[in-house]
């Protein structure tokens, strides 16, 4: 039986891609294959899918990538990962619009004691079209590259994209992350940062459309708190939680390109922390009225801003009670969270041809 079937488009989908008579595939669900998530850095850089290295300029993100690469092309562990953690050395790629290879990626990475040998680097102002992705996946195959860092993500867009416009940005991302998944290669983009960005904001903070952080899989932000430098996880919504790390750049002189030394894990910032408990005194007191929740989260020690936030992480919807009145209440759990009573313990039947008509 063939695994695959198609479904002839209709006239209403021919304007969204495809010419009339195209098809789709479909598959049923339970013969694809599970697969692990594989992290080339663990539980920040994702292999087979879209990363991302995000910040304000001045903070080093380039200087942190030589590092990343240094530790990649001499199996050592990268920070956070246990000092035991086995590795194996990697090719890594670093094609760049902005910084010069000769006087300061080629710099850095000595400076990082990069393996040299291991490093492919490309200055020059390629197309990064899906002809150009193509090229791009060739040399990747050949060379068994398995990071690729693009510096920066908008200063590779082709001339006339509109970066804040869905459609031709998803366009141009759609190539990348068919490719990672093709070669099972981490690609990652180094994105900046708007100059009105905060850090309570940072996951939504990078220049560009939605569609750049919704094919992104993995991001990671550098930012100042408290006069510390600090690398996080701002997306990575499948991968378990982890601390943030703080940094700082070392002897950088007129002469010298700096370093980058890594000082362990932040503490958890107070106002994370301060949202967290509010959620918690939040939520048995809900369904309620608004303007009684205010008053008592004041009394509670929490502001308003407080309350917002937290009404933010746990979804609470408003609803109309009468003519004048509202109330606040959690939302409807999410359909995947229901199951009926009991079915706890039950199991399912083998079904052994599922392609087979229905009995007569």
């Amino acid at each position: 039986m063939s695994r695959v079937r198609t479904i002839p488009r209709g006239p209403s989908h021919t304007k969204h891609g495809g010419p009339p008579g195209s098809y789709f595939q479909i598959v049923k669900a339970s013969r694809v294959p599970k697969k692990p998530i594989r992290w080339l850095w663990d539980r920040r850089i994702v292999r087979g899918k879209i990363n991302s290295l995000a910040g304000a300029p001045g903070l080093g993100k380039t200087t942190i990538l030589c590092d990343v690469i240094a530790r990649l092309t001499n199996g050592v562990p990268l920070p956070g990962e246990p000092k035991d953690m086995p590795k194996r050395p990697v090719n890594c790629w670093y094609l760049t619009n902005e910084d010069d290879c000769d006087d300061t990626l080629v710099p850095l990475l000595e400076n990082h004691g990069a393996d040299m040998s291991r490093v492919l680097l490309t200055e020059e102002d390629a197309l990064l079209n899906s002809q150009g992705v193509k090229k791009m996946e060739e040399v990747i195959r050949e060379r068994k590259i398995e990071l690729v860092v693009i510096d920066s993500l908008t200063s590779w867009i082709p001339e006339g994209t509109q970066t804040n416009d869905m459609s031709p940005m998803s366009a141009f991302l759609k190539p990348f992350r068919a490719m990672a998944k093709r070669t099972g290669s981490a690609v990652l983009f180094v994105r900046h940062w708007a100059k009105s960005a905060t850090v309570t904001k940072k996951a939504q903070a990078a220049i560009g459309s939605v569609a750049q952080t919704g094919m992104i899989r993995c991001e990671l932000g550098v930012f100042k708190e408290k006069g510390e430098m600090v690398l996080d996880r701002t997306k990575g919504n499948f991968a378990p939680p982890l601390g943030r790390l703080t940094y700082a750049i070392v002897g950088k002189s007129s002469d010298q390109p700096g370093k980058v030394k890594w000082l362990g894990e932040a503490a958890v910032p107070v106002t994370t922390s301060k949202i967290a408990a509010c959620e918690d005194w939040l939520r048995p007191r809900l369904p309620g009225v608004p303007s009684d929740i205010e008053k008592a989260a004041k009394e509670a020690g929490f502001t308003g801003w407080h309350v917002r936030k937290a009404k933010e992480g746990l979804r609470v919807e408003t609803e109309r009670v009468g003519q004048k009145s509202f109330t606040w209440r959690l939302p409807e759990p999410e359909r995947s969270d229901l199951r009926p009573e009991g079915l706890e313990n039950h199991t399912r039947p083998q079904v052994t041809q599922l392609d087979a008509p229905p009995p007569a």
